[in-house]
C-alpha cells in the first residue's frame, strides 16, 4: 500500500480531522462496549443454564435491554460526525480540483480531454469519497473493535484467545499479499473509465457529423471495443476481490471449528463453562472482522488509492504562471500595443517567425493571409496565453515582463469566431465580463450590440438558459451576446478574430453594427476572413507562414496586382458576390 497517498488522503481532512476523529472513536468504542456485553451476557445465560436459576438469566438480559438503548440514541450522533466530516473533505477535494482546471497551463489544458477531467471530478472523486466515508472508517472501528475484543478474549480464557489471534494473523498475511495485485488492476479500471468517457464525449459532441456520414455503426465499434476493455479489467478486479473474500470465510470457518473443539475438550476437563466459549465464539466474531475489515480495506482501498494517485498527479500538474517573461523593448508613449521580433511554436517548428508591429492608441490594425498562417496564434500571445520562445511584447509602451497576466487581460477584450457561451441564462453570460455590473449596464450592453430586441422576443427574456455552448441560439445571436459581453467589459484594447466570418448577410450586418461601436475609442486589432469589412483599417498587415510579408492600406496593397492581398482580395470579393 503506497503509504505516500495514503498520508496524503488522511492530510487532506486538515480542518476537519478533530470531528472526523471524535465520531471515529466515539462510535468504536461504543460498538466495543456493545460487543463485550454481548459477550458477558452469553457467558452469564450459558453458565447460568448450566448451573443457575432463572433469576441468573433474567438480570443480564434487563441489564442488557437498557445498554441497547443508550447505545441507539448515542451511535448515530458520532456517524454523524465522520460522515460530515468525510462530505466536507469531499468538498475541498472538488474545490482544488476545480481551481486546478482554471488556473492549468494552457498548453496541459491543450493536451487533455476534457472528458478526462470530467472523470477525475467525477470517478476519481466518489472512489476518494469512499476512502473516508467506507474505508477510513472501517479500519479505524475495526482495529479499535477488535483489539479491545481481543484484549477482551485473554482476560476470560487466553488459550482460546490464542487461536484466534494465530488464525488472525494468517489471514491478514494472505490479505496483504493480494493488495499490490489489486492495486494495479484498481488503477487500470480508472484509466480505462476516463478513456471511455472520452469517447462517449467525442461521440455526443460528433452526433450531427456521425448522423451525416452514415457512421453509427463505425462509432458504435469503437465504443464497444473500449467498453469491452473496461469490462475486462473490471470482471479481473471483481475476480480477485471475490477470491479473497472466499479465502477469509473459509479461515473463520477453519477458526470457529478450532475454538469449538479446544473449547469442547475444556469443557469436558472441567476447566471452563459452557459460557466461557460462547463468549469466546461472540468475541472472535470482532477479531476475524479485524483481520478480514483489514484484508477488505487493504483490497477496496486500492480502487481509492489507485483514484487519489490521480487526483493528486493532476493537482501537482503545471499551473499557468503569474506572469511570463518578455525581452524589453521600446516603442513610443502612444503605442498601445508593439510586438518585436517575436518567435512562437508549439514545439521546434515555429508558427510565430520573427514578427514585429506596433499599433497606436485609437488605430484599426487588421491581420489577412492564408488559413494557418499564425493569425489567430498573434492573438493568443497578444492575451499571453503562453510564453514566447523569443522577442518581446509591450501594452502602452511597456514590456509585459513580469506584469500580472490578470492585469494585462483585464486591459483586453476578445470576442472570437464562435463565441462560447455558458450553459446558463443570457443575462450571466453577458455579466461574466463583470461580475458586479448592474442590470441596467448589461441591458445597454445588448442594446449596443444590437441584441436587446431578441433578447426581449424570447419567452424568458434575459433569464433564457442558452443551452449547452449556446446551442439553443443562432450564431448571430451568439455572437452579439458575445459582443454585448466584450462592450460590457470597456476594455482599451479589442481583439476580433474572424468574428462575423460564418454569419449570414441580415446577422452580419447586425453583428458589423454592433462592431462598430464597440471599436470607438478602442484600439482595434483584427483578423478578417471577409476583406470588405476591413477598408477602412488603418493599416493592414498580410502574415503568411508566421511572417508578415505586406503592409499597408486597403488602396496602396491592391496597387500591387501581384502581390498575395490583391490576389485574396479578387478571390474573396468573387466568392462573397455569389
Amino acid at each position: 500500500m503506497p503509504k505516500k497517498t495514503f498520508i496524503k488522503l488522511f492530510q487532506m481532512m486538515k480542518g476537519y480531522r478533530s470531528l472526523y476523529l471524535i465520531g471515529v472513536f466515539g462510535f468504536a468504542l461504543l460498538l466495543l462496549f456493545f460487543q463485550i456485553q454481548i459477550a458477558l451476557l452469553f457467558l452469564e445465560l450459558f453458565n447460568a443454564i448450566q448451573a443457575g436459576t432463572f433469576t441468573d438469566i433474567l438480570n443480564p438480559i434487563i441489564r442488557f435491554s437498557v445498554i441497547i438503548l443508550a447505545l441507539l440514541l448515542a451511535i448515530p450522533l458520532f456517524a454523524y460526525f465522520t460522515a460530515k466530516a468525510a462530505i466536507k473533505t469531499t468538498a475541498v477535494f472538488r474545490d482544488r480540483l476545480f481551481h486546478k482546471m482554471t488556473v492549468l497551463a494552457l498548453s496541459d489544458v491543450k493536451t487533455t480531454h476534457s472528458a478526462e477531467l470530467s472523470s477525475l471530478a467525477t470517478n476519481d472523486l466518489n472512489e476518494v469519497e469512499k476512502a473516508y466515508t467506507t474505508y477510513f472508517f472501517m479500519f479505524f472501528v475495526e482495529v479499535i473493535v477488535g483489539v479491545g475484543a481481543g484484549i477482551a478474549m485473554f482476560i476470560i480464557e487466553w488459550r482460546l484467545a490464542l487461536v484466534a489471534f494465530g488464525v488472525g494473523i494468517l489471514t491478514f498475511i494472505i490479505n496483504t499479499l493480494y493488495a499490490k495485485r489489486l492495486r494495479t488492476i484498481s488503477h487500470d479500471v480508472q484509466s480505462s473509465l476516463a478513456n471511455l468517457n472520452t469517447k462517449l464525449s467525442n461521440i455526443l459532441a460528433g452526433m450531427h457529423v456521425i448522423r451525416v456520414f452514415n457512421i453509427q455503426r463505425y462509432v458504435l465499434k469503437i465504443f464497444t471495443k473500449s467498453n469491452q476493455k473496461t469490462l475486462d479489467v473490471s470482471l479481473v478486479r471483481v475476480h480477485r476481490e471475490a477470491s479473497i473474500t472466499a479465502l477469509n470465510t473459509l479461515i473463520f470457518s477453519l477458526s470457529f471449528a478450532g475454538i469449538t473443539l479446544i473449547g469442547g475438550y475444556l469443557v469436558l476437563e472441567g476447566m471452563i463453562m459452557l459460557g466461557v466459549i460462547v463468549a469466546i465464539v461472540q468475541l472472535q466474531n470482532s477479531i476475524m472482522e479485524l483481520v478480514s475489515g483489514l484484508g477488505t480495506f487493504i483490497t477496496n482501498m486500492q480502487t481509492s488509492l489507485a483514484a487519489g494517485d490521480r487526483i493528486f498527479a493532476f493537482l501537482e500538474r503545471e499551473e499557468e504562471p503569474k506572469s511570463y517573461p518578455s525581452a524589453k523593448a521600446s516603442f513610443p508613449k502612444n503605442t498601445t500595443v508593439g510586438l518585436h521580433n517575436v518567435v512562437f511554436g508549439y514545439d521546434e517548428k515555429p508558427i510565430i517567425d520573427g514578427i514585429s508591429f506596433s499599433i497606436r492608441k485609437g488605430e484599426t490594425l487588421a491581420f489577412v493571409g492564408p488559413s494557418g498562417g499564425g493569425k489567430s496564434t498573434l492573438f493568443k500571445l497578444i492575451l499571453h496565453y503562453y510564453p514566447l520562445n523569443q522577442g518581446s511584447i509591450t501594452l502602452n509602451g511597456q514590456s509585459t515582463d513580469g506584469v500580472p497576466l490578470t492585469k494585462l487581460r483585464a486591459s483586453i477584450a476578445y470576442v472570437p469566431q464562435d463565441a462560447f457561451l455558458f450553459n446558463t441564462t443570457i443575462k450571466e453570460n453577458i455579466r461574466y465580463a463583470k461580475p458586479d455590473a448592474k442590470e441596467e449596464a448589461i441591458r445597454q450592453a445588448a442594446m449596443d450590440a444590437n441584441a436587446h430586441e431578441f433578447i426581449e422576443a424570447l419567452d424568458h427574456g434575459y433569464e433564457t438558459l442558452v443551452g449547452e455552448q449556446g446551442t439553443k441560439l443562432s450564431g448571430g445571436q451568439r455572437q452579439r451576446i458575445a459582443i454585448a459581453r466584450a462592450l460590457l467589459k470597456d476594455a482599451p484594447i479589442l481583439l476580433l478574430d474572424e468574428a462575423t466570418s460564418a454569419l449570414d448577410t441580415q446577422s452580419e450586418r447586425l453583428v458589423q453594427e454592433a462592431l462598430n461601436r464597440l471599436k470607438k475609442k478602442r484600439t482595434t486589432l483584427i483578423i478578417a476572413h471577409r476583406l470588405s469589412t476591413i477598408q477602412d483599417a488603418n493599416r493592414i498587415l498580410v502574415v503568411d507562414r508566421g511572417k508578415i510579408i505586406e503592409e499597408g492600406t486597403h488602396e496602396t496593397l491592391l496597387r500591387d496586382e501581384n502581390s498575395l492581398y490583391a490576389k485574396l482580395y479578387k478571390t474573396r470579393t468573387a466568392l462573397e458576390s455569389n
